[in-house]
C-alpha cells in the first residue's frame, strides 16, 4: 500500500508540472507552441483584434484559457463563426393568456369537507396561471395568504424560462388530519397534461404528461380555508440557501430594494429606468454590470428580490441590508446557428446600505457584491 501510494505521488507530481509546462509554453495566437489538438478556444480573431487564443490539453485534461477573446460590436459568434447580427424574428414575451383547468375530488372512502377542496382547487389555478403568465399583477388572493403567494409568483418567475399555454390537472385529495380541526394537512395527487412552448412563439408546443404528489397545510379563518404551506416541489430551491427570507423587511425597505432592482434590470435591457430610488454612481455601476454580460444582445430584463436578511442598523437614518437578487435576461443566443430569444438568470448576493430620505422614504446608496469577475464595492452619500 506505501509502494502505490508513493507510486501515485511521484505520476501525480510529473503529470502537474507538464500541465504547467504547457501552460507557461502555449502562448494566445501562437499555433506552433499549442497543444497537439490545435483546438481553438472561443472566436477566432478578427481584422485589427487579439489573436485567437488556444486550449491546452494533456491526457484530455483541458487547461482553462489565458485570456477571453475579445466581444466585436459589429458582429456576433454563432458558435462556429462571427457573423452579422440578425435579429430573431421575435424579440419580446409571448404574452398567453392563461388556459388552465383544475379539477378536485377525493380520494375513494373519504370526505372531506368541500371548502378544502374548494381551496385547493382555486390555490393550483392560481399557481398554474401565474406559470402562463409570470408577469400577471396579482396583489392578493382569498385561497391563501400573503407568503405563499408571494412565493408561487416568485417560483412562475423562475418557471419563465418556457411559457405554459394549456395546462389541464386532475387532483385527488387524502386528508391527512382529522377533518374536525382547524388546521388541515392533505396531500395532492396530480395528473396534469401539458402544452408548454419557447417565450417567443406561440405556436410552437410541446404537449407533455406529468405526475407528482405534494402535501398542502391549510387553516380555516373566517368560515374559509387558506392555504398557508405547500409541500411540492419548487424550483426556488435551485437558488443557494433557498429563497426564504431571514426576516420580514419593513414595506418602505422592501420598496426601495426592489426599485433599485428594476433600474438595474432595465439597464441590463438598455432602458432608462426611474434612477430616484439611487446615487448616480450607483447608476453608473449598474451601466457597467449590464455592458459586461456575454450576451449577444438583451431584449429585455426583469430583477427580483428574494432572501432579505437580518438589517443592521447603521445609523438613526442609515440601514444595512443583505439580500439577493434575481435577474431574468432575455437575449439573443445562437441555437444551430439560428437565433433565437433564450432566457437565462443571474444570482447576485448583495449587501446594501440605505439611507431614509427627508420625505420618509429609502434610497440605497451602498452595494457590494461579486459575480463572475465583477467586482463592486461603493459606499456613496446624498449630501
Amino acid at each position: 500500500m506505501k509502494v502505490m501510494s508513493k507510486r501515485c505521488l511521484q505520476i501525480i507530481t510529473a503529470l502537474l508540472c507538464v500541465l504547467l509546462l504547457a501552460g507557461c509554453g502555449a502562448k494566445a495566437g501562437d499555433p506552433a507552441k499549442a497543444a497537439d489538438d490545435g483546438q481553438q478556444w472561443g472566436p477566432p480573431a478578427q481584422d485589427g483584434f487579439d489573436e485567437p487564443v488556444y486550449r491546452t490539453t494533456i491526457f484530455g485534461i483541458g487547461i482553462s484559457p489565458l485570456e477571453t477573446p475579445p466581444r466585436r460590436e459589429d458582429k456576433v459568434w454563432d458558435g462556429t463563426a462571427w457573423v452579422d447580427p440578425v435579429d430573431p424574428e421575435v424579440t419580446q414575451r409571448t404574452i398567453v393568456t392563461p388556459d388552465v383547468s383544475v379539477s378536485v375530488r377525493w380520494a375513494e372512502g373519504q370526505q372531506g369537507q368541500d371548502g378544502i377542496s374548494d381551496a385547493v382547487r382555486d390555490y393550483m389555478t392560481l399557481v398554474y396561471s401565474l406559470r402562463a403568465n409570470p408577469d400577471m399583477d396579482v396583489q392578493e388572493h382569498p385561497c391563501c395568504t400573503d407568503e405563499m403567494l408571494e412565493k408561487a409568483r416568485f417560483s412562475a418567475f423562475m418557471y419563465s424560462c418556457i411559457l405554459s399555454f394549456r395546462l389541464q390537472a386532475d387532483i385527488t385529495l387524502e386528508s391527512l388530519t382529522p377533518s374536525a380541526s382547524d388546521c388541515a394537512s392533505v396531500r395532492a395527487s396530480i395528473d396534469a397534461r401539458e402544452a408548454a412552448g419557447a417565450i417567443t412563439d406561440a405556436g410552437y408546443r410541446q404537449e407533455d404528461s406529468w405526475s407528482m404528489a405534494q402535501e398542502l397545510t391549510l387553516t380555516r379563518a373566517d368560515d374559509r380555508w387558506v392555504v398557508t404551506e405547500d409541500g411540492g416541489a419548487d424550483i426556488s430551491a435551485f437558488i443557494p440557501g433557498g429563497v426564504r427570507d431571514e426576516v420580514q423587511p419593513s414595506r418602505e425597505l422592501r420598496q426601495a430594494v426592489e426599485a433599485y432592482f428594476r433600474l438595474r434590470a432595465d439597464e441590463m435591457a438598455g432602458q432608462m429606468g426611474d434612477s430616484a430610488c439611487t446615487t448616480g454612481t450607483l447608476l453608473t455601476e449598474a451601466k457597467l454590470f449590464a455592458s459586461e454580460v456575454d450576451w449577444s444582445r438583451v431584449y429585455g430584463a426583469q430583477g427580483r428580490a428574494c432572501k432579505f436578511g437580518s438589517p443592521q442598523e447603521l445609523l438613526s437614518s442609515e440601514v444595512r441590508l443583505p439580500v439577493t437578487e434575481v435577474m431574468r435576461i432575455d437575449g439573443l443566443q445562437f441555437v444551430k446557428r439560428q437565433p433565437l430569444m433564450c432566457t437565462s438568470f443571474a444570482v447576485v448576493d448583495h449587501l446594501l446600505t440605505l439611507t431614509r430620505t427627508t420625505d420618509g422614504r429609502y434610497m440605497v446608496v451602498g452595494d457590494t457584491y461579486e459575480y463572475g469577475g465583477h467586482n463592486c464595492s461603493i459606499l456613496d452619500s446624498i449630501n
